[in-house]
């Protein structure tokens, strides 16, 4: 399928540099200075295999990279930017999106769905989800932090159709190094996508809420029994959403934020510290008003919701 990734940084650069190296057809759409930078310097990608050491970089020369305001028809677009990115590149690529044309978005959490189905229609929509450990640096190099990347998706009603066959073809490459993304396509996507919200929810409330890494929330008299609250908070608006969490995954996600001496942050928590833009909305905000609709009380979210708020705030 002839790709489009919206978004040139740390997770669109990434499976972009994948997708290029099998010899799929992308093309990135990025900001007119990032598109520039791409064309002249190519796409770099640092750490993807951990035996060459952090400083080893694969350059990617000859990539296609256009901004908003051209056209072109493209099979596939790849949404990989922020959710409170969205508003701003959802009108950016309409003169991309044909009605063949299949849209799958990366965004955390679900409000993106209706977005995306109010804008294009809900046949143009799948559903999606990445995990991926990765920065853009400064000089515009992608750097992989952690293994483990994958991607999932599949349609949002679990059929096994003849596109969704052609998007599983198109972003599954072959491994050759031991070191590639895992794809896999799902038959049922949006549980997968409430999974990785309870965890991406519970982790960063938790980080945000209580301001530190795991271990020093988990040494604290009342961190722990917090923390758990938390994540049950966070699974029972998915359970009332018709999504409810398996006890494993209630207790996996409970064991990553309780963990004594644990370094782990979240991507929100950083964000937070550095001052940089955060997704308040659709990981935070959104949970919180289902669970309001829903009659699930969800006091420490709420409380999470304001403090980040106020944050967001401080930035406009």
């Amino acid at each position: 399928m002839r790709t489009l990734i919206v978004g040139a940084g740390a997770i669109g650069g990434f499976f972009g540099s994948r997708l290029i190296a099998a010899g799929r057809d992308v093309t990135f759409l990025a900001r007119e200075n990032r598109a520039e930078s791409l064309r002249r310097d190519g796409l770099r990608i640092a750490g993807r295999v951990p035996g060459d050491g952090p400083d080893a970089v694969e350059t990617f020369a000859g990539i296609r990279a256009i901004s908003a305001g051209e056209h072109d028809s493209f099979d596939l677009v790849l949404l990989a930017v922020k959710s409170y990115a969205l508003h701003g590149v959802i009108d950016d690529i309409a003169p991309f999106v044909g009605p063949e044309t299949t849209v799958l978005p990366l965004l955390n959490g679900l409000k993106h769905i209706d977005t995306l189905k109010e804008r294009y229609g809900a046949e143009s929509v799948i559903g999606g989800l990445c995990v991926a450990s990765s920065q853009l640096t400064g000089d515009g190099t992608v750097r992989l932090l952690a293994p483990g990347t994958s991607m999932t998706y599949g349609e949002l009603d679990g059929s096994m159709t003849e596109r969704i066959r052609a998007v599983d073809e198109t972003l599954r490459v072959p491994d050759r190094d031991g070191a590639e993304y895992k794809a896999r396509l799902s038959e049922d996507i949006l549980a997968d996508m409430w999974v990785k919200w309870v965890f991406l929810a519970s982790g960063g409330a938790v980080t945000t809420l209580m301001g530190g890494p795991v271990g020093r929330v988990a040494a604290t008299p009342t961190g722990p029994e917090t923390a758990r609250a938390i994540v049950e908070e966070c699974a029972a608006v998915a359970a009332a959403s018709g999504y409810p969490m398996s006890e494993r995954v209630v207790e996996t996600a409970t064991e990553r934020v309780t963990e004594q001496g644990s370094p782990f942050t979240t991507s929100m928590y950083r964000d937070l510290e550095e001052g940089r833009p955060i997704e308040v909305e659709s990981v935070i905000g959104d949970l919180v008003d289902r669970g309001g609709a829903l009659g699930v009380a969800t006091p420490l979210l709420g409380a999470c919701y304001a403090r980040l708020c106020v944050y967001a705030s401080s930035l406009q």
